[in-house]
């Protein structure tokens, strides 16, 4: 796989990952290295050439039906009752122990993450990648 991307003229950082919007996740072999426990337990690391010639990775990040619908603030499209939009997600909690990165089945362009991935891209100085806290689980 090869990935092309522009920068419309303008300088760019570089970083240890390359996501251009939420999925999928893309790196540089730092990011892979420092977080390869995550990576070998929740889905698969391929390998990505980038036009430059420099090598990347793609993260194929497993899919987990998680999502609990009643509870989750959810637009669906009228024509159909399907999910549009999932403005609030809200998971079923048993279904996401131990695991640190996830995609919906039907939504597989938006990575989740767990709070042990945001600690470890931290600890590891990673840069490239921002979080926005989708979903806190209720404890008890």
């Amino acid at each position: 796989m090869l990935l092309e991307r522009s920068n419309l003229g303008r300088k760019l950082k570089r970083g240890d990952f390359h996501t251009i919007g939420a999925t999928p996740l893309i790196m540089r072999k730092r990011a892979v290295v420092a977080l390869s426990e995550i990576w070998n337990t929740n889905g698969e690391i391929l390998p990505l050439k980038e036009e430059n010639g420099e090598e990347l990775f793609v993260f194929n990040s497993q899919s987990i039906d998680a999502l609990d619908e009643s509870q989750s603030n959810i637009i669906r499209f009228p024509s159909s009752g399907r999910i549009m939009v999932i403005k609030q997600p809200v998971f079923i909690k048993e279904k996401l122990e131990g695991i640190d990165v996830f995609h919906l089945p039907n939504f597989p362009y938006i990575t989740y993450v767990s709070q042990r991935f945001v600690d470890m891209v931290k600890e590891n100085d990673l840069r490239g990648i921002d979080f926005i806290q989708a979903w806190q689980s209720s404890t008890g």
